[in-house]
């Protein structure tokens, strides 16, 4: 209560408040990494956005995380081939009798228990998802003859597997084994082969300078399934299984398929310890028939004296051969147009036997897939000459890979010496007069025997190329690298050169540009034409002209896959299957353990990756400009000729060797003794010789000896023309100086030489000319063109 009556009376009622709740929407990510939070403020209308982070991703985030993008885009690549449709060819395997199955007691090492092992096993390809997860160690190997269907199953059961994975399940991915070489580490070769399919995964490093894809192998979450063991090398499939049995260790998931005699020859020295093996075995005729049922269009009736001989004649020539599931398909693509007879393989004429039908089928796909309703059409022949073309030339290399970067042909050499030849010859026909012709065709020779020198180590093209995703983007990413590499060497050489006439030569500023821009084009063009990027071009044009190969041949490669009969992996085409290539090529392709395979899938050696599109143009850059630079030397460098004895003081004559190791080399020395108060003189004879240039002085070296205090005084006379006089004091060498040219002064017959003692001392000086000889001015006249 207040006294105070002057005083009002306080006022009661609260203050106003702001009734308004406080804006706050968070959002806490499922992992608990982050928070976003919106956060209204004490200010109207201030409003704070932000993300506070909670909980820092930990390294098993990253790989759990990288590991579903991994599943999904696999999923999705092999989803997109369409192995299995319209259906999956019925293909089923059982536990092989062949001597190469793990030892029962390995087998149960790695029982689970409370489950049951099956060491008799069977089913068809699209259970072998189960009982792939049902084995104790979940290592697997497929085996089975050529076309048996052995990557079919191992697509279907990776596609199996991803449907419905299991918690911590790895990854599966398929891994063709025909790029990978025993010796260099299997984990790291898978890790470059998932980087060439998916590039993100080695995009980014750990702390520890690991890729992703490296991690995730290395942490056990990818399953390989190595395709094709067999494509390694003959000699090499024993040490490769035991590098597989080797890397994956116990507790590892592995799949390996290989055909089935390979594999039993190479378990002779090792096999894969823990695991089980099955065989493909062959498709009935039952089964064909019901595949080929399901694959024909509804009505046609044009199969049925087929499936007819297929019931009638189970084990004829017509079901043996289409026992496979490769046969199988090609029989389904051979007569898929209306036009087609499949009734011609009951001819027993023509076809005897399976391996008659075989061939029949394999000649007859090609011409089937490029018939006239077609897209694109390219004509069946022409399409058909060009891949047997392509399959001749893979088997020369002995790969199975089609490398658009390895496809040169000799025009490529002709091209690059051509511009190198003419450049040269236009310089030297304008510095040396007509000795330049024949200078300038060993300089063309040399360019172009230099476009075929490929470095093992150092490929400009890797096919482990990171920034490429298909052949075509390399093809444009190697050719932005070829027109800066040219532009770079063009600009460098033509700089370099350029000096050398402008401050040696003593050029005109004029001739100077000249030479240089002339130069400078003849090394750029050079350059870029002897880059894979300008090889290929170089080639296309010349293959195109003599009917091997289309003009756009990344055009036909591209149109071949859509029509199956390339497949694509990574930066390289394939053959849809080996035995298709080597009836095109006529040969059986036996792959090849080189180093240059190695570098060029990405298991070798190489150096780091900007370099390595730098290595090799650099190289025969170098080998290029060297032979210019060499053949300049050579019609530039003045060769002494010896002179001989003719009348006055005889000098005393001897030959030893350099004194050098290793050198075969002789020196000639010429000695005078001069006495004091005396002079000697000699004349000598210069050997005739067809030089046409002024003549410039003597080579070699004058030596003082005997008498070190003595002074003596050296003058030479040339055909009439004086010489500098030299003065020798002490026992250092001195050089001969040059003489006054004279232009019209070209040959020199006779040489007089006269030693005079300019001092008193009671002592005979020796005097020696070491490597004498006669010097012609050869730049003279290239100095007196330029100026």
């Amino acid at each position: 209560m207040n006294d105070d009556p002057g005083s009002e009376p306080p006022d009661e009622r609260p203050e106003p408040r702001d009734e308004r709740p406080e804006p706050r929407i968070s959002n806490t990510f499922t992992d608990g990494t982050a928070e976003n939070v919106f956060q209204g403020g004490d200010v109207e209308g201030d409003l704070y956005i932000g993300t506070r982070l909670t909980r820092p991703p930990s390294p098993e985030d990253e790989l759990d995380d990288a590991a579903r993008r991994l599943a999904g885009e696999v999923e999705t690549l092999w989803l997109r081939r369409s192995v299995a449709r319209p259906a999956p060819i019925p293909v089923h395997w059982s536990s092989t009798r062949r001597p190469v199955q793990a030892s029962p007691e390995a087998l149960l090492r790695g029982r689970v228990p409370g489950r049951p092992v099956r060491f008799e096993l069977e089913g068809d390809v699209t259970g072998t998802a189960a009982t792939f997860r049902r084995l104790p160690t979940r290592q697997l190997v497929v085996l089975g003859g050529a076309g048996s269907g052995k990557t079919v199953m191992a697509v279907l059961l990776l596609l199996d597997l991803l449907k419905e994975p299991e918690p911590g399940e790895p990854v599966p991915v398929l891994l063709s084994l025909a790029s990978w070489r025993p010796g260099t580490s299997l984990h790291r070769w898978m890790a470059e082969r998932l980087i060439e399919d998916h590039p993100w995964l080695g995009e980014e490093t750990g702390p520890d300078g690991r890729t992703m894809a490296l991690r995730l192998i290395d942490r056990g979450r990818v399953l390989p399934i190595l395709d094709g063991l067999d494509e390694i090398s003959p000699g090499l499939h024993a040490s490769a299984i035991k590098a597989i049995d080797g890397a994956i260790g116990d507790g590892e998931p592995v799949v390996v398929t290989c055909r089935d005699k390979e594999y039993e020859d190479a378990v002779a020295e090792g096999h894969l310890t823990r695991a089980v093996v099955v065989e493909i075995k062959p498709i009935e005729a039952t089964m064909a028939l019901d595949f080929l049922r399901s694959a024909r269009v509804a009505g046609d009736r044009r199969w049925d004296p087929v499936f007819e001989n297929l019931q009638e004649h189970p084990e004829g020539p017509v079901a043996s051969a289409l026992s496979t599931p490769l046969m199988l398909s090609l029989a389904a693509a051979v007569y898929a147009a209306r036009s087609s007879d499949p009734a011609e393989l009951l001819d027993t004429g023509r076809f005897g036997d399976p391996a008659a039908v075989e061939e029949h089928l394999l000649d007859s796909f090609v011409p089937s897939v490029y018939a006239e309703h077609h897209a694109r059409p390219y004509g069946a022949a022409k399409a058909e000459r060009w891949l047997a073309f392509l399959a001749r030339r893979m088997a020369r290399q002995g790969t199975r890979d089609l490398m658009w970067w390895r496809i040169k042909s000799p025009a490529v050499g002709l091209v690059v010496g051509l511009i190198f030849a003419t450049g040269s010859w236009w310089v030297f026909d304008l510095l040396l007069g007509a000795r330049g012709a024949f200078a300038a065709l060993l300089v063309g020779a040399v360019a172009g025997l230099a476009c075929f020198a490929d470095p093992p180590r150092w490929p400009e093209v890797p096919a482990d190329d990171r920034k490429a995703a298909d052949p075509r983007s390399a093809l444009r990413r190697s050719r932005a690298v070829a027109a800066g590499w040219a532009t770079v060497a063009g600009i460098a050489v033509g700089v370099t050169l350029g000096l050398w006439f402008g401050v040696g030569l003593g050029a005109t500023p004029e001739n100077t540009g000249k030479y240089a821009a002339a130069l400078a084009l003849m090394c750029g063009l050079g350059t870029l034409f002897s880059t894979a990027w300008g090889s290929f071009q170089i080639t296309r044009f010349w293959l195109a002209a003599t009917g091997r190969l289309p003009l756009w041949p990344m055009e036909f490669l591209s149109d071949a896959r859509e029509r199956g009969v390339l497949r694509q992996a990574g930066l390289v085409h394939q053959f849809r299957h080996a035995r298709l290539q080597d009836r095109l090529g006529g040969v059986t392709v036996t792959p090849r353990a080189e180093k240059a395979e190695k570098a060029e899938k990405g298991t070798g050696e190489t150096s780091p990756g900007f370099l390595r599109f730098l290595v090799t143009p650099l190289i025969r850059l170098a080998i290029s400009v060297a032979g210019f630079v060499l053949m300049t030397a050579m019609l530039t460098t003045s060769w002494p000729v010896t002179p001989s004895y003719v009348s006055g003081d005889r000098p005393g004559y001897r030959s030893e060797s350099c004194g050098v190791p290793q050198c075969t080399a002789t020196v000639t020395t010429l000695t005078w003794r001069v006495p004091a108060r005396r002079d000697v003189s000699t004349r000598l004879r210069v050997p005739p010789s067809n030089v046409r240039v002024p003549f410039d002085g003597l080579s070699g070296l004058f030596y003082l000896n005997g008498c070190s205090a003595a002074t003596v005084r050296i003058e030479a006379v040339a055909d009439g023309v004086p010489l500098p006089p030299l003065r020798l004091h002490g026992l250092r060498g001195r050089h001969v100086p040059k003489a006054r040219i004279d232009p019209d002064h070209v040959r020199v017959g006779t040489l007089s030489v006269t030693m005079r003692r300019l001092d008193s001392k009671p002592c005979t000086a020796v005097v020696d000319w070491q490597s004498p000889g006669i010097t012609h001015a050869q730049l003279f006249d290239i100095k007196r063109r330029l100026s």
